[in-house]
């Protein structure tokens, strides 16, 4: 293989790759012409900034590799030009676009692959936000996808068989001209038909109201607001919320992965949990923005949202994530298209008793302070469907009896599901709904005169 530029006719060389916008994934070409002239490298639709980085990383890595810029008149082509130019997902297309115009690669089978990967200086491939979903595409469009290797697990249940992971340029070029070995990747296990989490309610003990409060909750798919001083165990309580759901689905895991990838998060098998800070701005709560991007509602999708401190979320912030919640999708426009976010998850929300997150007989607030938080309280309260007191326990007030595991709880969460699925659904209001779901956790076909105390007591600062 050559690594000079002989040729003094103009060549051109396209090459298909893909980019993120929002959750959609959108076919991108890149056009490389090396032509007779002087020697200049031209991106089109990048920035001098960005141009200049581009050539900087292709310069260092082609030099480590044993190739060279082309040292004639050449001009980068992303099209289309709406296209959001990501921050080097475009690289690995670029350099191999370069090294075909140029003479230094021969074109083998890269008229039916889609490449997508960054470059490092050292020549080394990492992957990009959103492979899972451009690995999706490139099976539904009968493409050979070529990604970096430092991430195989984002390929695993894509539909991809076989796929090219090479790990650095020289073996990208070998992947589409015979030379290098198409590889199945190394996927992530199967999950267990019962997900088995490492953290268990059997280690929470004093909470069963608590426990008991957040089983109806997950049966009926209902918003709990957990009231309780500092240190009482609300977190702890929320970060076990996921394992009480039932097991996703398949088109469920895939819809997870999916989200998780474009946005670089760590990839779950379970379902996915998240905790924004109070003072999580609207544009990261919900997502959307100038790129369309996931927020924590979507990051959160078929999962558990948990705001803790929900009293500290800014007002705007917080009717925001009741309405798209309720419409299960956030639903961008910019610039002529339209993106829809899935956020179809489960509300869970902390919040103190007191704004100096004590008891009420051991409150250090000003008087005027007290009521204005406990005001703001009382309202919050009323836009949940549920709401419980997590108690704060000593040593010895601990239950000798201890409390129902994960396993179990969800296992009841299931069964409960399974008789709601056999009735009729019909309008009702919260307290029944509650009390329906109450009635089915008991394995009752009906709800009695104690499901409808329970749920009363649950609903009874709702709205």
């Amino acid at each position: 293989m050559s690594i000079t530029d002989t040729t003094t006719q103009p060549r051109t060389a396209r090459v298909r790759t893909y980019a993120i916008q929002g959750l959609e994934v959108r076919d991108v070409q890149i056009t490389v012409d090396v032509r007779p002239g002087l020697p200049s490298l031209t991106v089109l639709g990048l920035s001098d900034l960005a141009g200049r980085h581009l050539r900087e990383r292709l310069q260092h890595a082609f030099s480590r590799e044993g190739y060279r810029l082309p040292t004639r008149r050449t001009t980068i082509e992303i099209s289309p030009s709406s296209v959001h130019k990501q921050d080097r997902t475009f690289d690995l297309a670029i350099a191999i676009a370069l090294l075909i115009a140029s003479g230094q690669a021969e074109r083998g089978t890269i008229h039916r692959a889609a490449i997508v990967g960054a470059l490092t200086d050292d020549g080394t491939l990492r992957h990009v936000p959103g492979t899972f979903a451009m690995a999706e595409q490139a099976s539904h469009d009968d493409r050979q996808l070529i990604s970096a290797a430092d991430r195989p697990e984002e390929l695993e249940g894509a539909g991809l068989d076989p796929v090219a992971i090479p790990r650095t340029l020289k073996e990208t070029i070998e992947a589409f001209c015979g030379g290098y070995a198409l590889l199945a990747p190394q996927g992530l296990p199967a999950p267990p038909e019962h997900p088995a989490s490492s953290l268990d309610l059997a280690d929470l003990y004093g909470k069963d109201q608590a426990i008991r409060a957040m089983q109806i909750a997950a049966t009926g798919r209902f918003s709990l607001l957990l009231i309780g001083p500092v240190g009482c165990g609300k977190t702890l309580l929320a970060r076990r919320m996921p394992g009480l759901l039932p097991p996703m689905s398949a088109q469920e895991r895939r819809e997870v992965r999916r989200i998780h990838s474009t946005h670089s998060a760590p990839l779950t098998l379970g379902r996915p949990l998240r905790v924004p800070h109070p003072a999580t701005s609207l544009p990261v709560m919900v997502g959307g923005g100038e790129h369309t991007h996931v927020g924590e509602l979507g990051l959160a999708h078929h999962g558990v949202l948990y705001l803790d401190d929900v009293v500290a979320v800014a007002d705007d912030v917080l009717d925001r994530v009741f309405e798209v919640l309720a419409a299960g999708e956030h639903v961008v426009h910019r610039h002529g298209r339209t993106s829809r976010l899935p956020a179809d998850a489960l509300l869970l929300a902390g919040a103190s008793p007191c704004g100096c997150g004590h008891k009420p007989h051991n409150c250090t607030c000003e008087p005027e302070d007290r009521d204005a938080y406990r005001q703001r309280l009382e309202q919050l309260a009323g836009r949940f469907d549920l709401v419980v007191a997590v108690p704060d326990i000593t040593c010895e007030q601990v239950p000798i009896t201890p409390p129902v595991t994960t396993r179990q709880a969800s296992e009841d969460v299931q069964r409960a599901h399974a008789r709601l699925a056999r009735r009729e659904h019909k309008p009702a209001a919260r307290t029944q709904q509650v009390a329906e779901a109450i009635a089915a956790l008991d394995g009752c076909d009906r709800p009695g005169p104690e499901h409808h105390q329970q749920a009363a007591a649950l609903t009874a600062m709702s709205r």
